[in-house]
């Protein structure tokens, strides 16, 4: 009994280390015979959660690019929409800029319409009143390079600039064509209605300044316009605008680049203001016109992209 005993506890043992070696052995291999069933489960459970990922990843990637494809040239049309629209509104001051200093010009000259001595002088042109205060000095000490009286008529009474030499010069036949009976310059809706514009002679920019002229009080009917004018250097426009908080300036047709002497026609097909963007700003024109109409002039800012 025994013995018999000692047998199968012998067997036993040596059962349990043969398996155990055989497993040893399997471990070796990569194979688990003992946990092969559960190890397929899980190799068939972490394929199917890859598998799953993949298409759940798949699809969101399709789908978001998807929707950026759709989405990116709509959103970058509104942008160019919004800087396009910023620009405009940033020419629009601009030239607002400009209308208000070309009236404060004018009203400079408002005193000087009303005197009694200069509506004498638009009657008489008696040569005291040039001598007085319509001399280079005089004219000088006022703050202009130019004066011009024109009579109800039309007529020319006095017209003059300071030339180089410091004195007096003819102006442009040009100008003198411009000032002719109804035109905007000599045309007042009151006897207080100062108007300012510019003038070209293509060298210089010119502001000019009209007021109708009368008596001190202003109840005499008008006996024609005083015109003040003086020259406006491009950094003289450019500290008029620097307000405005962005690169701007004025720059003459003839002093035009050319690659930009297409810019006239360009500005006037698209409606008065022509666009051009790009990738860190956006640039707006627009046409300066003189007394007659005239474009002489462009009106150039720059527009940061926002």
């Amino acid at each position: 009994m025994h013995r018999s005993f000692v047998f199968v506890m012998k067997w036993r043992k040596l059962r349990i280390s043969r398996q155990t070696l055989r497993d040893a052995q399997a471990c070796e291999a990569g194979s688990f015979p003992l946990f092969e069933p559960v190890l397929s489960g899980c190799r068939r459970s972490m394929n199917l959660r890859i598998k799953t990922l993949a298409i759940v990843g798949g699809t969101v990637a399709g789908l978001l690019g998807v929707i950026y494809l759709v989405t990116r040239p709509i959103v970058l049309r509104q942008f160019a929409e919004v800087e396009a629209r910023a620009a405009s509104e940033r020419l629009g001051r601009a030239q607002e800029l400009l209308d208000i200093y070309l009236r404060d010009s004018a009203d400079k000259s408002q005193s000087m319409a009303s005197w009694r001595e200069t509506y004498r002088f638009a009657a008489d042109a008696n040569p005291e009143y040039v001598r007085d205060y319509l001399s280079p000095a005089a004219l000088r000490t006022m703050g202009v390079d130019m004066a011009m009286v024109v009579s109800g008529s039309g007529r020319l009474v006095f017209g003059g600039k300071v030339g180089a030499s410091g004195r007096l010069e003819p102006i442009s036949a040009g100008l003198r064509g411009a000032l002719r009976p109804g035109s905007r310059a000599l045309s007042h809706a009151s006897l207080i209605d100062p108007k300012g514009f510019f003038w070209s002679d293509g060298a210089s920019l010119w502001i000019l300044g009209a007021l109708p002229i009368t008596n001190d009080s202003a109840t005499a009917p008008p006996r024609g316009t005083l015109i003040f004018g003086r020259r406006a250097s491009k950094g003289y426009l450019e500290g008029r605008l620097k307000p405005l908080g962005v690169p701007s300036g004025v720059i003459l047709l003839e002093e035009l680049p050319a690659t930009q002497r297409d810019l006239p026609n360009r500005i006037t097909g698209a409606q008065g203001v022509l666009l051009r963007p790009g990738v860190s700003q956006t640039l707006a024109y627009s046409l300066l016109r003189d007394v007659s109409g005239r474009p002489i002039a462009v009106l150039e800012i720059a527009s940061p992209n926002e």
